[in-house]
């Protein structure tokens, strides 16, 4: 199934410039649509109160806060409009302006298209905070997500050597199924399992083998016992391999608990230096 709709989630910083960008270059590939959109919520010292108030003081309220949000919204659509002239034919661009948290609006959205593209710096703290944050839409939309760098070149492609961070769980199938249904036939593919297979001779290590290969690619194995990190196994396989695009499942534990202890998800994301395809 090739790419036909995607949705970027644009709030105008360099993680999202770099999605943007590779958005467009996927589009005009695969002929593409590419929607933009921008998540805003409102000044919590206004909302809160509002929830409090009189009809007529909540409507004040939330005319002041409109006025507050015009400017950055109105900043952010030229952005967007600025950036995609001349890219695709007008009737494959579509901007949405959103309201209300960002994870929240993004990953309800993203649930009509198939790739979600979000800068890596949203999966930061030191992000913007209009800015869905990656892992949380992979875990909650059901759709494959695209997290790029922030620094990702502008002609570059992804998709010519492909790492997969393999732990046999459901979600890694998922990220596999889906980087194969959208992004394939890659010229490389790379398996990377820590602590999982023996060999890459095993029953299960076969099984995976066969699938890639009736989609018409062989993998290369690299099988890594437990005793490092998995986060530093992937990235130095990324890093010596040249590969321009990760794929791996999210969160096999709850979101809370990543959170408290991290985890590869949360290492990965943090030291990300080309693409991921994420799903859950």
């Amino acid at each position: 199934m090739p790419i036909r709709n995607l949705l970027v989630a644009f709030d105008g910083m360099k993680g999202g410039m770099s999605s943007l960008r590779l958005g467009l270059t996927l589009a005009a590939k695969h002929g593409a649509h590419v929607t933009g959109a921008f998540a805003y919520e409102g000044p919590r010292v206004l909302s809160a109160p509002s929830r409090l108030a009189t009809r007529g003081l909540s409507r004040e309220f939330r005319n002041i806060a409109d006025r507050i949000e015009a400017p950055e919204r109105e900043a952010i659509t030229r952005l967007f409009h600025e950036a995609t002239e001349d890219r695709l034919p007008e009737d494959h661009l579509t901007w949405l302006d959103l309201k209300g948290r960002a994870d929240t609006a993004i990953t309800e959205i993203g649930r009509y298209f198939d790739l979600t593209l979000i800068g890596a710096s949203a999966a930061t703290t030191d992000s913007s905070p209009h800015a869905a944050r990656p892992d949380v839409v992979a875990l909650r939309s059901g759709k494959p997500v695209l997290i790029v760098p922030g620094n990702w070149p502008e002609d570059r492609q992804v998709g010519h050597r492909v790492v997969v961070a393999w732990d046999g769980q459901r979600a890694a199938a998922r990220a596999l199924g889906d980087a194969i249904d959208l992004l394939s036939p890659f010229d490389e593919i790379s398996i990377v399992s820590v602590g999982l297979l023996e060999s890459e001779d095993d029953f299960l290590a076969r099984q995976l083998r066969f699938a890639i290969e009736r989609h018409g690619m062989t993998p290369h194995f690299i099988i890594e016992k437990a005793t490092r990190s998995v986060a530093k196994v992937i990235t130095k396989v990324c890093e010596a391999g040249g590969a321009d695009l990760l794929v791996m499942g999210a969160y096999e534990h709850s979101k809370f608990s990543e959170d408290l202890i991290g985890g590869t998800t949360n290492d990965i994301l943090r030291d990300l230096r080309i693409p991921v395809l994420m799903a859950h």
